[in-house]
């Protein structure tokens, strides 16, 4: 029987090493891992929920980081909600689509 490994690994050249390596482009986050037409409409919506976020939210924040130059830490923390109001955003219209 031939020895099986994932197909993550590769021979190197001198056959001694296994070199562990994963494919970046298959990997898909959790939240796009799509199963049938019904998960694919939720996240669609969901997505289309960020995309409108981030129209309104980019220019607050431009704003916001002008008139607040003198404060040093205002673009990181303005960064920080701009993450965190993208999940909050993806997931309460994931959360009402599925409920």
């Amino acid at each position: 029987m031939k020895n099986q490994r994932a197909p993550f690994f590769k021979k190197s050249k001198s056959r001694r090493l296994a070199v562990f390596c994963i494919p970046i482009i298959t990997y898909i986050p959790y939240e796009l891992k799509e199963e049938d037409e019904g998960h694919q409409h939720i996240t669609c919506r969901a997505c289309r929920k960020v995309y409108i976020y981030y129209y309104f939210a980019i220019l607050i924040a431009i704003v916001l980081v002008t008139i607040l130059k003198d404060i040093q830490w205002i673009p990181v923390l303005i960064l920080a909600l701009l993450g965190l109001g993208q999940y909050f955003a993806f997931w309460t219209e994931n959360r009402k689509l599925r409920d």
